[in-house]
């Protein structure tokens, strides 16, 4: 049953997209994270968390994103297809990268899965 929700939870992803380029479609909407631990990098399904602290962590990141948008609209700018969070413990600080271009859709033939999942390849390169 976690192999299953593991599988389920690997389509997500920390970055929103949706078809016309912004993270306003809650169909399409993805988030996920991952956590660089001893030089390694690890899912949350890897780090062995609890099933509702994970879904936590995931809501959280839904609650700041949804502010994001709103401050978007608000302001009349342009709503990110991508936002990409690093928070370096160490340093406890936060790099963000956002993207405005579209990156997820029908066009791209890419999914917020294969994103997600090629981020982490990306960055498990730079660990070795």
């Amino acid at each position: 049953m976690l192999q299953k929700r593991t599988a389920e939870k690997q389509k997500l992803c920390s970055k929103r997209s949706r078809e016309d380029g912004s993270i306003n479609d809650l169909s399409t909407q993805r988030r996920n994270v991952f956590f660089e631990l001893d030089g390694k990098i690890k899912t949350l399904n890897e780090m062995g968390t609890v099933p509702s602290c994970a879904m936590e962590l995931l809501r959280t990141g839904t609650h700041g994103l949804d502010k994001i948008k709103e401050i978007c609209a608000k302001y009349n700018y342009p709503t990110p297809t991508e936002i990409k969070m690093i928070y370096d413990v160490k340093t406890k600080k936060f790099n963000v990268a956002y993207q405005y271009k579209e990156i997820c859709s029908a066009k791209t033939n890419i999914s917020a899965g294969e994103v997600f999942m090629n981020w982490i390849t990306a960055k498990k390169n730079e660990s070795t």
